[in-house]
């Protein structure tokens, strides 16, 4: 996993390489980058950028990339949590329905780095949703990777869900939204869930107020409020 875990390292870097071009180029991309910060109720803190390009060529790229400094009650010492995902997909179908999804996922600790590869779903792409989705900004896909390589025991595989919504769009002048994930993290043994649903306000220009309901199975506490701020830039 060496090979790996240095092509992820890489990756680090295309999030500002690809913003850099896109602002270059505006016509031959568009997407949407943007910045949070969190304080969790478990009592750590999170900073995370989210970063979603369209290319030319019926490619897209997308990353996470989250920080979370904990302290420990016991000794107050601080340690710092680290994840992220590269994604790069390609259109397979037309209409968006299909894409060739892959992924590098990386974070602290030893053995913790894996590739996926499979298929995105768009379902928010069917006929009968399209113009439902783009009259609401509604987006709903999933993510199937059955594709996995790691260094965990078995076979372990993932299913992604994820969406996003404008409420009442008229009425709030699209000042609220509410999105969020699910992963499901499937292995020989059991399925593990992480999932975030988070709901934003517009305060003023690209600033918004940010609350989020987190559970994740792989930490001792694994359910916990969020609350921060969040800053979106589109291109």
């Amino acid at each position: 996993m060496k090979a790996l875990t240095l092509i992820g390292m890489i990756t680090l870097i295309i999030p500002s390489l690809t913003y850099s071009q896109v602002a270059q180029n505006r016509k031959a991309t568009e997407g949407i980058f943007d910045f949070n910060y969190y304080r969790d109720s478990r009592e750590f803190n999170s900073f995370t950028t989210n970063l979603l390009a369209t290319m030319e060529g019926g490619f897209q790229y997308f990353s996470l990339t989250n920080l979370e400094s904990e302290v420990e009650a016991s000794d107050k010492t601080d340690s710092t949590i680290y994840y992220t995902e590269q994604n790069l997909r390609w259109q397979l179908s037309q209409n968006g329905l299909f894409m060739l999804s892959t992924q590098a996922a990386l974070q602290s600790g030893e053995k913790n780095d894996l590739a996926r590869a499979g298929v995105l779903v768009n379902i928010t792409a069917l006929s009968p949703l399209a113009e439902f989705a783009k009259a609401h900004d509604f987006a709903f896909g999933v993510n199937l990777f059955p594709i996995q390589v790691d260094e965990l025991k078995g076979y372990h595989w993932q299913i992604e869900y994820f969406y996003k919504f404008q409420i009442a769009r008229k009425f709030f002048a699209d000042r609220l939204y509410l999105s969020g994930f699910a992963d499901q993290n499937i292995g020989p043994d059991k399925t593990t869930w992480v999932t975030e649903h988070q709901l934003g306000l517009r305060i003023f220009d690209n600033f918004f107020l940010v609350s989020e309901y987190r559970i994740n199975e792989f930490l001792k506490k694994n359910t916990g409020w969020a609350t921060g701020l969040e800053y979106v830039l589109p291109f």
